[in-house]
């Protein structure tokens, strides 16, 4: 009987695990697209999720993905998602290839904590990102488009 518990409490568990596994998937499902304002409007909603949203990605300074290119100009960071690279040669390519577009952007919207505040605020950690005027990959090697 001893012997039987230990697989009965495994086989139990790995149950749960894969039923979990499909809520989760059809939960990503369901929050895979998206855009800037339902991201702002209710950002505990997709917390920790995979989500794809377009936007206008900033020219200079910060990474944001801005509502349009006038809140862009007028530095509306308020309205904006602010965008995390994880790798230093993806930001190097990210800005060169993609910078001052409208962009197509998929990653995992991630909760930070502000320095001087300890507001809660987001990042969305990106991992694919498209320029929709041509469907470049902006993470695409710059010398590619010469």
């Amino acid at each position: 009987m001893n012997i039987l518990t230990p697989i009965l409490v495994i086989s139990t568990l790995a149950g749960f695990a894969s039923q979990a596994i499909a809520v989760d998937k059809q939960v990503q499902a369901h929050f895979d697209t998206t855009s800037v304002t339902g991201v702002i409007a209710n950002p505990q909603k997709f917390s920790r999720k995979r989500i794809s949203l377009k936007g206008f990605y900033s020219r200079i300074g910060q990474p944001y993905l801005f509502l349009s290119p006038a809140h862009e100009e007028i530095d509306d960071t308020e309205s904006a998602i602010s965008i995390l690279l994880l790798e230093p040669t993806n930001n190097i390519n990210f800005m060169d290839n993609c910078s001052g577009n409208w962009l197509e952007v998929t990653g995992t919207l991630i909760p930070t904590v502000q320095d001087v505040t300890y507001r809660l605020s987001y990042r969305l950690a990106i991992d694919k990102a498209t320029r929709l005027s041509d469907y470049a990959d902006c993470f695409g090697d710059t010398n590619e488009n010469e």
